[in-house]
């Protein structure tokens, strides 16, 4: 912050905001440390752009204050019409209540020089996830600062949400960052109105939230609960039955994995029955733990969930038994899911 006018300082890229808390447990963003060392510079206009989060498993987005960037999957192509929605992108609200992210930016295979162990000329390696659609969207905003001085963080922030575009049939709002059209707005002297940054969000909430009708208020408290070592295995059970999946999320999350046999079963069964990818996520997560061979068949079949984690999952299980098991190659590559998996489907048909 010294030597913010002298370098010229109007950007802070952070691209691990949450990386001392856990990812599932809910709180209010002001109780994160990053938060709070952040907060002398959005308090001097600088514009701190956040990676939102890689994957449906974790409930906790970034502050209303940052411009959050969320990622979907351009395949390679520039034709805007080829885009399409990256299916385990996390959106929602975040510990305050407010909406997030943002903004939506390109986020499989984003080409940067190669830098793998051995130097290799011509070559480009990839780098994936929102961390490198913030990186994106932060060269964007450095560039407009560059072209457009007269600009502040507010102004930048509001027109290049305004001038987005939205992905078609997609629950989340966010839309794709589109810098043409930022630019041909900015050459034509038209800045939109500044855009409020969300409603007045959650405050502090008690144990007694839990049984708010708001799903935030009762994560929050949930999240307190199972901090404080206040909820019983019974109890977290129930909630894993909520209507929201933010709170089915913590509360899977909790219990951690089956005691028994007989939650192994219930496990296998609610992994089958659960629609909400992050909380599947924690399902396999938990079976993954203490498995055995004989579920070979069943691992098999979510080698093609939508689910980074439930695939990692898969992809762990059957590493342990490379002598007798095929083998799932990860990918980040949506596209590329169906092609991975052929092996085990094929392995499985055969079963």
């Amino acid at each position: 912050m010294e030597q913010q006018t002298g370098w010229n300082i109007k950007v802070i890229l952070c691209m691990g905001w949450h990386a001392l808390d856990n990812v599932v447990l809910l709180k209010n963003t002001i109780e994160n440390s990053t938060v709070q060392a952040l907060d002398s510079a959005v308090q001097k206009g600088i514009l701190v752009i956040c990676s939102n989060g890689n994957s449906r498993l974790g409930n906790i987005m970034p502050p209303i204050d940052y411009l959050a960037v969320g990622g979907y999957n351009d395949r390679g192509k520039k034709d805007r019409n080829e885009h399409v929605p990256y299916p385990d992108e996390p959106f929602g609200r975040n510990g305050d209540g407010h909406y997030r992210p943002d903004l939506l930016a390109p986020r499989v295979s984003l080409t940067i020089p190669y830098c793998e162990s051995m130097e290799n000329i011509g070559v480009v390696s990839y780098y994936e996830g929102t961390s490198g659609a913030a990186t994106l969207v932060t060269g964007v905003a450095a560039y407009l600062f560059s072209e457009y001085p007269e600009l502040n963080s507010e102004d930048l922030r509001s027109i290049l949400v305004e001038y987005a575009d939205p992905l078609r049939d997609y629950d989340n709002v966010a839309p794709r960052i589109n810098v043409g059209r930022v630019i041909h707005g900015l050459e034509m002297g038209d800045l939109p109105k500044r855009i409020k940054h969300g409603l007045p969000g959650v405050t502090r909430v008690d144990h007694s939230s839990i049984k708010s009708l708001d799903e935030i208020e009762r994560g929050l408290a949930l999240s307190s609960l199972v901090q404080h070592q206040l909820c019983t295995r019974q109890e977290l059970w129930e909630f894993t039955e909520d209507e929201s999946s933010v709170v089915r999320r913590i509360a899977v999350f909790a219990l951690i994995k089956p005691i028994n046999e007989h939650e192994r079963t219930i496990y296998w069964n609610r992994l089958n029955e659960e629609c909400e990818g992050g909380v599947r996520g924690w399902y396999t997560y938990g079976l993954l733990q203490d498995a055995d061979i004989l579920e070979c068949t069943k691992w098999a079949q979510w080698a093609t969930d939508m689910n980074w984690t439930v695939r990692w999952c898969v992809s762990e299980y059957l590493s342990k038994y490379a002598d007798s098991l095929p083998q799932l190659e990860k990918t980040h590559d949506p596209d590329l899911i169906q092609d991975k998996a052929f092996s085990i489907l094929q392995w499985l048909k055969i079963r």
